[in-house]
C-alpha cells in the first residue's frame, strides 16, 4: 500500500516525465537559422550586426531566464545560428548607429518579429537595417568664427541627444528616431571673467536656439529622417551682460580681506 507522500511523489514523477521526454527529443533535433543582413539605404550587405534569438518560454524556475542564441554577420552580411532548441523566438538585430528595419519597428515601439522553429527544421531570412538619423553642423560666433566647447542638444518628443563642438566648431550627433528636434547651443561658462582697461567690453554669448534665436518659441525645428544626415549652422547670440566699474582711493582688496558686493558699495566714494 502506498503512503500518502509516496502517492504524491508518484503523481509528480508522472507529470514531469512527458516534459522531460519531450525536452530530450527536441534537444536531439535542433533547428538552424541562417540569413543575410542588408543596409536598407544602399542595398549592400552589412557586417558587424549581432543577430539574437530570444526564446518566449522560460527554461528554468527563474521566470526571467529564457533560451537565447546569437551570431554576428560577416563581411558579406551572412550569419548562421545552429543548435537551436525548437520553439518560438523573437528576432532582434543590433548594431550601433543602425536600427532593425521591419514594419513593426517603424510603427510599434519595442516590437520584434517572431520565428517558430520545428524540430530538425531550418529557417532563412533577410534582415534589413537602416542608419539612424544624424544631425551635424557648426557653431559660430557673431563674427563667423568657429566656437569650440559648446554643448549642442537636440530635444525631440521622445528622444534627446547632445554632442560638444570640436576645435573647428563642428558637431555630430546620432539621434534615435526620425522626427522634429529643437536644437540649442550652450556656450562653455567655465572661464574667468575678463578685466579690460581699454574701455572695451567682452562679448558674452548665451543660450542660442537654431536658427540663432534666444527663445524656443521663435526657434526653427530640425526635421530628421532614417538613413539621412541633416546639416545646420547656429550663430551664437550675445547675451545681456552687466558691467561693474568704480574707483577706490585706496585698494583694500590688494592686502586686506575679500569683500562682497554689499561691502564694495559701502567702500565706493
Amino acid at each position: 500500500m502506498l503512503h500518502k507522500n509516496d502517492f504524491w511523489a508518484f503523481v509528480l514523477l508522472m507529470m514531469l516525465l512527458p516534459a522531460g521526454t519531450l525536452l530530450s527529443q527536441t534537444a536531439g533535433n535542433p533547428a538552424t537559422f541562417d540569413g543575410q543582413v542588408m543596409n536598407r539605404s544602399n542595398g549592400r550587405p552589412l557586417a558587424g550586426v549581432e543577430i539574437k534569438l530570444h526564446g518566449s518560454v522560460a527554461i528554468s524556475k527563474d521566470p526571467w531566464e529564457f533560451q537565447q542564441y546569437s551570431a554576428t554577420s560577416g563581411t558579406d552580411g551572412r550569419f548562421v545560428i545552429s543548435g537551436i532548441v525548437p520553439g518560438e523566438y523573437f528576432i532582434s538585430a543590433i548594431r550601433q548607429g543602425y536600427k532593425h528595419d521591419h514594419p513593426e519597428t517603424i510603427t510599434e515601439k519595442d516590437s520584434s518579429p517572431k520565428q517558430t522553429f520545428a524540430p530538425g527544421g531550418s529557417a532563412h531570412s533577410v534582415l534589413f537595417m537602416v542608419p539612424l538619423p544624424v544631425i551635424t553642423g557648426r557653431v559660430l560666433d557673431s563674427k563667423g568664427a568657429p566656437v569650440e566647447h559648446v554643448d549642442v542638444h537636440a530635444i525631440g518628443t521622445e528622444y534627446s541627444q547632445y554632442a560638444p563642438t570640436d576645435d573647428r566648431g563642428e558637431f555630430r550627433m546620432v539621434v534615435n528616431g526620425s522626427g522634429t528636434y529643437l536644437v540649442k547651443a550652450t556656450p562653455d561658462k567655465h572661464y574667468p571673467s575678463e578685466i579690460r582697461r581699454d574701455g572695451t567690453t567682452p562679448v558674452v554669448y548665451g543660450l542660442t536656439y537654431f536658427q540663432s534665436s534666444h527663445s524656443p518659441t521663435s526657434a526653427e525645428w530640425v526635421t530628421t529622417q532614417f538613413g539621412k544626415e541633416t546639416n545646420i549652422e547656429i550663430k551664437l547670440q550675445p547675451a545681456s551682460a552687466v558691467q561693474i566699474s568704480g574707483q577706490f582711493p585706496e585698494c583694500p582688496l590688494a592686502s586686506g580681506p575679500r569683500y562682497g558686493l554689499k561691502e564694495l558699495k559701502r567702500l565706493m566714494p
